[in-house]
């Protein structure tokens, strides 16, 4: 009997590489290998990369090390690198790590599996044999549906559009995907009715700057109403937002579409009017939390979280200290922050980087504990608070955790199963997570519709 060759995807970065990945993995799978745990043992490893920040960057050279030292005792080992050092570097990929066998781009994920079965056949996979397709004209959305393999139980990430038309100073986005390039919306809707019809209760829409989506006549509000109404679908969600497109006709949306969470990830960056306008953000402070306060009035219980950069070139210890003060004007209840580096083709390389870099990592750090301690805050009022969870894991001891409408992580002691809406009582809470108990073992959420906080 002949054993199936074993794959292992590592993925770094955001959620549409984690979509890529996924991609990747159905594409396998239905090649007929199957999945192993470790990339030790595998017969091919691919490595799916982000070029945000430059530490991401040098986390896929660090990894393209360690699996050198794997393929030299494995030698039959194939190595695939994708994403967006690989469409950023291109062939450069392969001066730092001449072992790698498929170098593939952000529009190429649904060559992996052709190209994996040439570079397997070979007898050098270095780089003399190496297999390229950094194409940008190929189609980026021509990987089936129906061969992704989703990776979270209860939750489908759907992508609708990919690429940006922004020229933020900072981001290699528009570089690594390209300009905008939007999904039939009959194409989503169709996906969406595919993963509900195949046990998913709830999906996530995926986009560079999401809420810029038009198809036609179809803009952002009416592709998120379209997907609401798919039958059986209990949540719907979507990231990432961007200020410029945040409008009246969004906010208007949450009031009509019960199952669309309360819940918006909404970078600003920073908090400072002379930053925003060297990065390109295209908004104002001033404008930002005009915007944030539209959105609070027409969707009752708006939770917000969003992405900061400290250090940017030129910036002072009162544009950070007025970042600092923004986290509590809007009152963010998450928050992932970084240094600023420089990264490749970008208009802010051409600034001086004059934060030196042990102020770049003290401002990081007074920034997340000022942000930790706001959610300290927010969370602790949760407390006594009924709430809807979506069981997520179930662990051996019977108990299990999930997500609010909110994106709230919810430990609860009791009873449930994967997909199953619960009703919770919070008992506890601490600055990322909330602790609870089950009101009732033998009583679920059942229908369509998300039940609202009672």
């Amino acid at each position: 009997m002949e054993t199936k060759k074993r794959f292992y995807v590592e993925t770094y970065g955001c959620q549409m590489n984690v979509n890529d990945s996924e991609k990747v993995a159905g594409l396998l799978l239905a090649e007929g290998y199957e999945r192993a745990e470790a990339p030790d043992g595998a017969d091919v490893v691919f490595v799916n990369t982000c070029a945000v920040r430059e530490k991401a960057t040098e986390k896929l050279y660090h990894s393209l090390g360690r699996l050198r030292k794997l393929q030299r005792r494995q030698p039959g080992m194939v190595i695939g690198v994708g994403g967006c050092v690989a469409q950023l570097e291109g062939t450069a990929v392969l001066e730092r790590a001449p072992h790698v066998g498929v170098l593939v781009g952000t529009h190429n994920v649904g060559r992996v599996p052709e190209l994996l079965r040439e570079a397997a056949g070979r007898e050098d996979a270095g780089r003399k044999g190496v297999l390229v397709d950094l194409d940008r004209k190929a189609d980026r959305f021509a990987v089936s549906p129906s061969a992704v393999a989703h990776t979270n139980p209860v939750r489908a990430y759907i992508t609708v559009m990919e690429g940006c038309n922004h020229v933020c100073s900072f981001c290699v986005v528009p570089r690594t995907r390209g300009p905008e390039v939007n999904r039939d919306p009959e194409a989503v809707v169709a996906e969406v009715r595919d993963v509900v019809s195949r046990g998913f209760v709830e999906v996530m829409l995926l986009g560079q700057t999401v809420n810029a989506y038009r198809f036609g006549d179809t803009d952002f509000s009416g592709l998120l109403a379209r997907v609401h109404d798919v039958a059986g679908l209990l949540r719907l969600r979507f990231t990432t937002s961007h200020p410029a497109h945040v409008d009246a006709g969004m906010a208007r949306a949450w009031r009509g579409l019960p199952r669309l969470c309360p819940y918006l990830h909404l970078p600003v960056q920073s908090g400072s009017d002379r930053v925003l306008a060297s990065m390109r953000r295209g908004y104002t402070r001033g404008e930002y939390l005009e915007k944030v306060a539209m959105l609070r009035e027409e969707v009752s219980g708006l939770v917000l979280s969003t992405d900061v950069i400290v250090g940017y070139p030129g910036e002072t210890e009162a544009d950070f200290e007025a970042t600092v003060e923004l986290l509590d004007a809007v009152g963010f209840e998450g928050m992932f922050a970084f240094t600023y580096s420089p990264r490749p083709g970008t208009s802010a390389l051409r600034l001086e980087d004059d934060v030196p870099e042990d102020e770049k990592r003290r401002r990081l750090q007074v920034l997340n504990a000022h942000q930790q301690r706001l959610q300290v805050r927010i969370n602790a009022r949760r407390v006594g608070r009924h709430e809807e969870v979506l069981v997520e894991t179930v662990e051996p001891d019977g108990t299990v955790s999930g997500r609010t409408p909110e994106f709230k992580i919810v430990h609860v002691d009791g009873p449930g199963a994967l997909g199953e809406r619960i009703r919770v009582e919070i008992t506890g809470s601490g600055p990322n997570a909330l602790r609870g108990r089950r009101l009732s073992a033998s009583d679920s959420l059942t229908g369509s519709s998300a039940v609202p906080i009672f």
